[in-house]
């Protein structure tokens, strides 16, 4: 299957993530990951690493992303969903 390799930002709330949202064409994505996310992967800058398309509901939504581009807020059972498509490998 078709992959992208990711990193995410996840919050508790809204207005958090949006704040998040703003700061990321600031700063470094992986600084404010470390920072502020809720996620397992904060420790590591928001990587989740490589993700195959069809293995989780929300991280398919950054197969639509353009690499480098920050998405929109996504919304979980788990939070706020910030991503960025760092890299991508066709099927």
């Amino acid at each position: 299957p078709e992959r992208v390799y990711l990193r995410q930002i996840v919050t508790d709330d809204l207005p958090k993530a949006e704040t998040l949202k703003a700061e990321v064409k600031k700063r470094d994505f992986s600084e404010l990951a470390k920072k502020f996310s809720v996620s397992p992967e904060a420790k590591a800058g928001g990587l989740v690493g490589w993700v195959e398309k069809g293995s989780v509901d929300i991280f398919d939504k950054a197969f639509s992303l353009p690499m480098g581009v920050v998405s929109a807020i996504l919304e979980s059972p788990y939070g706020f969903h910030i991503f960025k498509v760092e890299r991508k490998a066709p099927a």
